[in-house]
């Protein structure tokens, strides 16, 4: 999700380009200089020579835009230099000066770009009409679409511009009733949903769902309560319970019974302590006999597709843990540990080559504007006077494009004798990047694959699937009970 805002400037040129290149907010390697330098002074001096060339000092002195992405969704201040950079020439058409920046201080990576209000082509001054900031708006749209990102539709019924707004300071009561249920759902403490009730009671939520189709919370001085459901597909009841439910077990915190137990469904099943192996498969042949034998299974198609669906998961855990070798409990424990140990190294391996990779493209994107317009800057120095200045009008971007891409590399000690050696081990770090990748989503996997053995193991060991089964059969039994008696009653009264 992006979003754009622009401020114009109408005193403090200087000090809006010397604020956003502050280097506590930024790093030489995330500037670019669009017909312009990316050194403050000489930047504020391109634009202000403009103005004069063009005698037009007076008025609004520049456009100070921002471009926020949602939190998370940018973790590459390259990528994020690249859409400003996208974004300043098309709102220019390039014929404007500006300095674009990529901050990375907040917790969230955006955008300031600074443009001349006065045209170093034609000295027309650039529109600032509200047609023309939802145009801008349009433009920041497609190329964040283009770019795999999400975007602000102000006809989507799910949150208004005017909420989204809210959401960005976290003042609406959508966003602060969602932080509240997930906070409170991450709680060690909440086991339950009754817990989750409770514990949001007690921060003064008053809350509705009992024999309601939909839940409401309503926040202390909020005037009308908030479906779960208007706040997100992840906050129904249902989800609510589902998440709840499926919060991840502490593996140090898993407790064997001591005592094993039988189940009876016209023969008798025996169960054997920690043999999860064993009781996953008494467990899917008993879950068939219900679905292929019992009446009033076949009279509840809730229960129907709830039994197909516990015998899914129960014939894939049984399959996951034949294929690891996992008879017991403690095989799970000690693989469960393996894996999520090999998964912390691995993280921090790929954290630290995303860092690596992060300047490394950096480096290689000012190296590209480097060897790009080299030649161009070659044949403008070497040009007579009246050639420089026709040079200097036609290739304006691209010499400024080599001046700074030049003073970058040089502020970080790189010359054109270590260029090629940069290149190779960008190449190399992205390899290794994704061959690093590539090994944690496969021990990522197995990760899952053994929560899911954990988590059916869990259910038989809790008796989930035959007290759930056999809660529904016996409402069904009482129902047909009350029938049969409702039926015998009407025949009485007929004699």
């Amino acid at each position: 999700m992006s979003y754009v805002k622009r401020h114009a400037i109408k005193v403090t040129l200087d000090k809006s380009i010397r604020y956003i290149l502050n280097k506590n907010k930024t790093e030489s390697l995330y500037v670019y200089g669009l017909n312009c330098s990316i050194n403050a002074k000489l930047a504020y001096k391109t634009m202000m020579k403009t103005k004069v060339n063009f005698k037009k000092e007076g008025g609004i002195l520049g456009f100070h835009f921002v471009q926020s992405f949602k939190k998370g969704e940018i973790k590459d201040p390259n990528e994020a230099l690249k859409i400003a950079i996208e974004f300043s020439k098309k709102i220019t058409d390039n014929k404007y000066e500006a300095v674009v920046v990529t901050h990375t201080d907040k917790d969230h990576i955006h955008n300031h770009i600074i443009i001349n209000s006065v045209s170093h082509v034609d000295g027309g001054k650039y529109n600032s009409c509200k047609d023309e900031l939802k145009k801008i708006r349009e433009i920041n749209d497609k190329i964040c679409k283009d770019h795999g990102l999400s975007i602000i539709t102000p006809k989507d019924k799910g949150k208004s511009y005017k909420e989204w707004l809210e959401t960005q300071k976290g003042s609406s009561w959508k966003e602060k009733i969602k932080n509240d249920i997930d906070i409170t759902i991450d709680r060690e403490d909440i086991k339950s949903f009754e817990d989750f009730i409770k514990a949001l009671e007690s921060k003064g939520y008053e809350i509705k769902y009992k024999n309601l189709k939909h839940i409401v919370f309503k926040m202390s001085g909020q005037q009308r309560g908030t479906r779960g459901r208007s706040i997100g597909i992840d906050y129904t009841e249902e989800a609510i319970r589902k998440r709840i439910s499926d919060k991840e077990i502490g593996i140090e915190t898993i407790i064997l019974k001591s005592k094993p137990y039988n189940k009876n469904i016209g023969q008798k099943e025996n169960y054997h302590t920690n043999n999860i192996y064993n009781n996953m498969r008494i467990s899917t042949r008993l879950l068939y006999l219900y679905l292929n034998k019992n009446k009033y299974v076949k009279r509840k198609p809730l229960v129907k597709k709830y039994i197909e669906t516990s015998l899914k998961n129960l014939e894939m855990s049984l399959e996951i843990a034949a294929n690891k070798n996992i008879n017991t409990f403690e095989d799970l424990q000690n693989q469960l540990k393996d894996t999520e140990i090999k998964i912390k190294k691995i993280s921090n391996l790929i954290e630290k080559l995303e860092v690596l990779n992060s300047k490394l493209e950096g480096m290689k994107t000012h190296i590209d504007y480097y060897n790009k317009n080299k030649e161009v800057y070659d044949n403008y120095i070497s040009a007579n006077p009246l050639k420089k200045i026709i040079y200097k009008n036609k290739y304006s971007n691209e010499i400024e494009e080599f001046k700074n891409s030049r003073e970058v590399l040089k502020s970080i000690g790189i010359n054109e004798k270590d260029m090629s050696n940069v290149l190779n081990n960008y190449n190399s770090n992205k390899e290794n990047l994704e061959k690093y990748n590539k090994i944690n989503n496969e021990i990522s996997k197995d990760f899952h694959e053994l929560k899911m053995v954990l988590e059916v193991s869990t259910k038989i060991d809790n008796d989930e699937y035959v007290n759930t089964i056999e809660n529904a059969i016996r409402s069904e039994k009482e129902e047909s009970e009350r029938k049969e008696i409702s039926k015998s009653k009407d025949l009485n009264k007929d004699r």
